[in-house]
């Protein structure tokens, strides 16, 4: 069986609907990183593409520990997400216990040799996917990962499904000061690895 798992990013309070939400392109992450609702989406095409799959969603308090209300989860908020997106409930496979990128792959690799998955698709953002593919070149806790994980760019498949939604809102990011920094970020932390 094949899963697929969307690895949490940022998030922020919306006041409008009272929700806590995954960050969209262009919205300031009160905790993590920005544009990671993107990661959502693209976990729901490929469910829609393969219905007979599971979304994982790792992912416990992380960054957002202080910001978040109690008993509150990452993986709370994407399977809420997910469900709004036409995934069912059963479907989805919560993680509430990592935090950073490093315990969400650990996790992942735990429940991959658990549940015996023959492939995990690995989503998250464009400017993460470098130092994701590092860590599982080079750690030896997630050696069930270096045969089992395709990591995949969450922006490619929804610019693949749905250009006119999404192409103005991820060019604009990724030409902006703070994606810049990310992705600065991003390279250092890859060689760190």
């Amino acid at each position: 069986q094949m899963a697929v798992a969307v690895l949490a990013g940022g998030v922020t309070y919306r006041a409008a609907d009272g929700l806590w939400h995954s960050t969209a392109f262009g919205e300031k992450a009160d905790a993590g990183l920005t544009g990671s609702y993107v990661r959502v989406a693209a976990a729901a095409w490929l469910f829609r593409e393969q219905p007979d799959s599971r979304i994982v969603v790792p992912g416990g308090r992380g960054q957002a520990d202080k910001l978040l209300p109690q008993g509150l989860t990452l993986a709370a908020i994407m399977r809420r997400e997910l469900v709004a997106l036409g995934v069912p409930s059963p479907a989805i496979i919560k993680e509430e216990r990592s935090g950073n990128t490093l315990e969400q792959l650990e996790a992942l690799s735990a429940l991959g040799e658990k549940h015996d998955w023959r492939q995990l698709v690995i989503v998250s953002n464009r400017y993460h996917l470098e130092r994701i593919k590092a860590m599982i070149s080079h750690l030896l806790t997630l050696d069930l990962l270096k045969h089992a994980a395709l990591v995949i760019a969450a922006e490619d498949i929804v610019l693949k499904e749905e250009p006119e939604k999404w192409r103005a809102d991820i060019d604009r990011a990724y030409a902006s000061p703070e994606f810049l920094s990310i992705i600065e970020a991003e390279k250092l932390g890859t060689e760190a690895v």
